[in-house]
């Protein structure tokens, strides 16, 4: 997909970058800059991999276990939001076209990490499994639903 970058976001724009934008029927979409191109009449142009037609804004928790090294017990983080992480899941494995996975902040990412997902569709828990890719700003990780955390 090319998008003309307008002058005022070439501050921040570079290859890698995360995206949001929606296309021509108003669908929202999450992609990822992977070429840019100055044009002759000093335009920009930006060539984005679309990674999800179907982006979900979620918020995550950190389950904290019982023995787990943290200041916090897992109620009063839950009580005061404590350790919540904004994510998108590009995809939650039910379309059956690419495995569970979702972007999420590098600093909070942790391979096996337990997350308490909080959306419009109620609780659910899921467990990070593999980071597919690592950028300055996000990770793209692998995940599986579990039915209750261990």
């Amino acid at each position: 997909l090319g998008a003309e970058v307008p002058q005022e976001s070439r501050a921040w724009v570079k290859c890698g970058g995360a995206v949001g934008f929606a296309q021509g029927d108003g669908a929202r979409c999450v992609g990822m800059i992977r070429r840019m191109h100055a044009r002759p009449d000093g335009g920009l142009q930006a060539d984005i991999a679309v990674l999800s037609g179907e982006p979900r804004e979620v918020s995550l928790r950190a389950v904290i276990r019982k023995y787990d090294d943290s200041v916090f017990s897992d109620a009063s983080s839950r009580q005061f939001a404590g350790n919540t992480v904004h994510a998108i899941i590009l995809s939650d494995g039910a379309g059956g076209t690419q495995p569970p996975n979702l972007l999420l902040p590098p600093e909070e990412w942790q391979e096996g990490r337990v997350y308490e997902v909080q959306s419009q569709e109620g609780t659910r828990f899921l467990r990070s499994l593999q980071a597919v890719r690592r950028w300055d700003d996000y990770v793209r990780a692998t995940f599986e639903w579990l039915a209750v955390p261990d």
